[in-house]
């Protein structure tokens, strides 16, 4: 289920799953829409899946690059 499908009808989410503002867990789905949810797995490999998601899906959906080097002061050798 979704967060926000469990905020409309008035219910729980389960322990664990997302954290309110203060940083805290909760079973508030209005407080983990305000807050974050938790990665995958919650370890450094969750971690990484999530990160290669967001940088793989902003390039396939068209997402804007820079080049780190544009509006730069020095010269390249």
């Amino acid at each position: 289920f979704g967060l926000k499908s469990a905020a409309l009808n008035h219910q729980s989410i389960p322990l664990g799953v997302a954290y309110n503002p203060e940083g805290e867990l909760t079973t508030d789905p209005n407080a983990a829409l305000a807050g974050a949810i938790r990665v995958f797995d919650c370890n450094y490999k969750g971690s990484n899946i999530a990160l290669m998601c967001e940088i793989l899906g902003g390039c396939l959906a068209g997402g804007d690059t820079m080049d780190k080097f544009q509006n730069k002061n020095f010269m390249l050798y």
